[in-house]
């Protein structure tokens, strides 16, 4: 008994343990367990004062490295790498790490506070359901982050560590090493909560760091059991795991092929969404109320997220958008869609279109004087009664319409009673066999398609394999509906019949003041030759390519010049001809001409 009391006072165990040696030490030499407690209790007073006596080399129960704690005005430099040295080689799932800005951070789990559960419009907006996310740690936080893999020990006047005891890394020392951007320690992008697929194709999943991706897999083990068993995947079997997506999940979803397709492309980009660089923005839209677009956002979420999705209110503000977007960008959301937008809304801003065309955002962090670099992850979806996107988003965006032929599409008959809790149940064969359609193996193309080259070699390619759609031709399709496109289309078209007919050729120069006198309604008695614009009809064109009406209806140089450089340079395709509008500028001022391209 004494020998195994001995070495139980030694032992490095687990948690738990210990409990269960005793127990068996009391099956087996028949002592009461109280009797045993006691007996290791006075072997580990003995242990400790043996190794106080050999200067504290050793620690017991206690293998963290130990570093002397830096004198208060010694140099951060020396310590700031011993620091980065031990943490550099812990061997954990998931050790110590920084934001991509350098920054210590931690992994914790809470709702985005700016956001809300995507509900229906007449219901009561609640709590935005959990994510996973990573938060910069705060003082106290960094410092335990620390303590749980190095011991900082006081030394004495002789340069002597003490072994035995601990003391916390003093406040300027924490603060430079928390913010330290010259730390080897791995930067993370994000956290993936379902494996991705990479390019081949290749599963990536676990429940540890990448350190070559820069995320952080936390992979439920039934879902990792689920989808790892998928193989390469042939295009017939592709093909019937799509056909069971559109027949048994978005079966009561009332859109045609290429909703579908987008629907699905879009539970696919979110479980990407680590990879992209850049991603389309989603919008699903309805002619009326009722018709299904909160139910299958949520069918969506549900199923790739695994609970509702977070939504955030729409403001026309290009200044609260900015905040809002960086916000949850700053969080880690997985996806975000817009609500409680105006029908009939054309969406376009900025910051989003930033934010769809680029791995990261730099912005300030709101009530702080410092700015913060972050992820664009996040997959930006809208819903709306007849929305649309206008402008450069346009071009960014896959619509997904759905229709109703009915004045009450909510009483319609459904496949299934309450499509979210369907989903909710199915959700491991829903995403089987939504990962049956990354994993399909494919030929390399001829030209990688759209503005989004590396979404459409992960998605928008296997998806159109199997659904028979065309990305390309959706986008496009966009830019047609788009009344900022349509107007820049309608203004060079008459324009450019202008100048062939009166200047003999539609790269003649013109001005903003020719275009003022175009945009004059004609006196009474006064006429009009056949190449010159109606004048009204100008001036709506130029008013919907800019996306502003003139303010009190005041045509001037200053304006139209202002309007015109919402044009200049994109190209616009007429009656098969591609042209954009050229500006010339030189000391008198900008003049103006039409290109064919």
């Amino acid at each position: 008994m004494e020998n195994f009391v001995n070495a139980l006072a030694t032992a490095t165990l687990e948690p738990g343990e210990e409990r269960e040696l005793l127990w068996e030490a009391r099956q087996v030499l028949g002592v009461p367990i109280g009797e045993l407690r006691e007996r290791l209790a006075t072997a580990r007073d003995h242990a400790d004062a043996r190794r106080r006596r050999e200067g504290g080399r050793h620690r017991r129960r206690d293998r963290r490295p130990v570093i002397p704690a830096p004198a208060s005005k010694a140099e951060f430099t020396p310590t700031l790498h011993r620091l980065d040295e031990e943490l550099a080689t812990v061997d954990v799932a998931v050790p110590p790490f920084r934001t991509l800005d350098h920054r210590m951070a931690m992994v914790t789990r809470r709702p985005i506070s700016e956001l809300h559960q995507l509900v229906a419009e007449e219901e009561e907006p609640l709590p935005a359901p959990p994510v996973a996310t990573i938060k910069v740690a705060d003082e106290a936080e960094a410092t335990l982050i620390l303590e749980d893999h190095v011991r900082f020990a006081p030394v004495d006047q002789d340069d002597n560590v003490d072994g035995l005891a601990a003391v916390r890394l003093q406040l300027p020392f924490l603060r430079a090493y928390a913010n330290w951007e010259g730390s080897v320690l791995p930067r993370v992008r994000g956290i993936a909560t379902l494996p991705i697929v990479l390019p081949g194709p290749q599963l990536k999943t676990g429940r540890r760091l990448d350190r070559d991706l820069g995320l952080i897999f936390e992979v439920d083990p039934i879902l990792d059991d689920a989808v790892c068993q998928i193989g390469p995947v042939s295009l017939a079997d592709a093909q019937e795991a799509y056909t069971w997506l559109a027949e048994n999940w978005l079966c009561d979803v009332a859109t045609d092929a290429e909703g579908l397709a987008i629907l699905i492309a879009l539970g696919l980009t979110v479980i990407e969404r680590h990879l992209l660089p850049e991603r389309p923005a989603f919008f699903v839209a309805a002619a009326q109320r009722g018709s299904g677009k909160t139910t299958a956002l949520n069918m969506v979420s549900t199923a790739i997220v695994g609970s509702m999705a977070s939504a955030a209110s729409w403001s026309f503000e290009e200044e609260e958008q900015r905040k809002a977007v960086f916000s949850y960008l700053r969080e880690g959301a997985p996806m975000v869609v817009h609500d409680n937008i105006p029908r009939g809304s054309a969406i376009s801003s900025s910051t989003i279109e930033r934010a769809l065309t680029s791995a990261e955002l730099t912005d300030r962090v709101l009530g702080e004087s410092r700015s913060e670099t972050v992820p664009t992850a996040t997959i930006i979806t809208f819903t709306g009664n007849n929305i649309s996107p206008k402008g450069d988003m346009a071009s960014r965006s896959l619509v997904a319409h759905l229709s109703t032929n009915r004045p009450d599409p909510e009483n319609r008959e459904f496949v299934h009673e309450d499509p979210f809790a369907w989903t909710k149940a199915h959700r491991v064969e829903i995403l089987r066999r939504l990962y049956t359609i990354l994993m399909l193996v494919r030929a390399k193309p001829n030209k990688l398609k759209t503005r989004f080259k590396d979404w459409w070699s992960l998605i928008g390619h296997p998806v159109e394999l199997v659904a028979g759609v065309d990305f390309e031709e959706i986008f496009r399709a966009n830019d047609q509906f788009d009344e900022e496109a349509q107007g820049a289309a309608d203004f060079l078209a008459m324009m450019a019949k202008y100048l062939e007919g009166t200047r003999g050729g539609i790269e003649s120069e013109f001005t903003a003041a020719s275009v003022v006198k175009l945009c004059k309604d004609r006196f009474p008695g006064q006429s009009r030759s056949d190449h010159e614009p109606d004048p009204a009809v100008l001036r709506s064109a130029l008013e919907e390519a800019s996306g502003r009406p003139f303010a009190n209806d005041v045509v001037n140089a200053h304006r139209v010049a202002k309007k015109l450089k919402s044009i200049e340079g994109r190209p616009i395709e007429i009656d098969g001809v591609t042209m954009k509008l050229v500006v010339v500028k030189d000391h008198e001022g900008n003049r103006y001409r039409i290109e064919r391209i």
